[in-house]
């Protein structure tokens, strides 16, 4: 029998004690760190991770109708147009224009976002809220997902799209030229059969990163994994020398973390074997690193 809901939301805190999550949160943080992740990008329903993580961010989920953004603790992720109204996704995107931070949000990693912006049939309207017991916030019909964004003034360099598997490129190009971040989870995608990542679209623009989304998607949170799924999944038409961008500089500038370089940190890659090209080593299984402060 399923227990009374309260939302989507509600119904996770029910799944899960506190302690729980924070052994989780530990757990995935030191899983991070034996794949190399020094700076972290997490988002949290909770809250709990920011208490937890020294380097790097943690984004508070943001799900529902409205809130009192201003006492919400920085920074925001919103999960998706799906999930919160557009009337709380323009009161967050005004907010970090306000008070100049970055916000995150979901973005095209299903086709049924796009039917649901357009007032199309979808299945959020036809069986995800029936379950939960709640109707539609309200009926903002757009031509597409970035139109809605850009209705909501959410379409700027504050924003980050995670996902962006089931955009146009002339959605990804809007994106790109209103400065937004851009963090691609293929792996996940790959999983959950949503589509893949126009990573060759994408792979010159500054602000694009790799994320590993959570492990209930994913069988680990390996970033190097992901670049190595992006290489064979095209066959090797992007040489892995550049998508190693997405991984440490591109994925530092689409979190806004420009200081990462100002105190030495290094990851190291061990291996027994001659290699000629280092890049060519993170096609290698069982890569062994490790992380040295100065």
């Amino acid at each position: 029998m399923l227990p009374s809901l309260t939302g989507f939301s509600g119904w996770k805190r029910q799944s899960f004690s506190i302690e729980e999550i924070e052994k989780a949160v530990i757990k995935g943080l030191k899983e991070s760190e034996k794949h190399g992740v020094v700076y972290v990008g997490d988002i949290s329903s909770f809250g709990v991770s920011r208490k937890f993580i020294k380097r790097g961010f943690s984004y508070l989920e943001v799900i529902g109708k409205d809130f009192d953004v201003i006492s919400l603790p920085l920074p925001l992720s919103i999960h998706s147009v799906y999930s919160v109204s557009f009337k709380l996704i323009e009161k967050i995107a005004k907010d970090s224009q306000k008070r100049g931070y970055r916000f995150q949000i979901h973005l095209g990693e299903t086709a049924d976002e796009e039917a649901f912006v357009r007032c199309k049939k979808n299945r959020f309207e036809s069986l995800i809220y029936p379950f939960l017991g709640r109707k539609r916030y309200e009926r903002v019909c757009s031509k597409d997902l970035i139109d809605y964004i850009e209705k909501a003034g959410a379409l700027n360099g504050n924003m980050i799209a995670v996902h962006c598997t089931n955009l146009s490129r002339r959605e990804l190009d809007i994106l790109m030229k209103s400065g937004c971040g851009i963090v691609l989870c293929p792996r996940s995608n790959i999983h959950l059969k949503t589509g893949f990542p126009d990573v060759q679209h994408l792979i010159d623009y500054e602000k694009v990163g790799i994320g590993t989304d959570g492990l209930s998607t994913n069988v680990s949170l390996s970033v190097v994994s992901e670049i190595k799924t992006i290489y064979y999944k095209l066959e090797g038409t992007i040489p892995v020398k550049k998508l190693f961008r997405l991984i440490t500089s591109g994925g530092a500038k689409t979190l806004g973390i420009e200081n990462y370089h100002q105190k030495p940190c290094f990851t190291f890659c061990k291996t027994e074997k001659k290699v000629e090209d280092p890049f060519d080593l993170f096609l290698s299984d069982f890569l062994t690193f490790e992380i040295l402060d100065l």
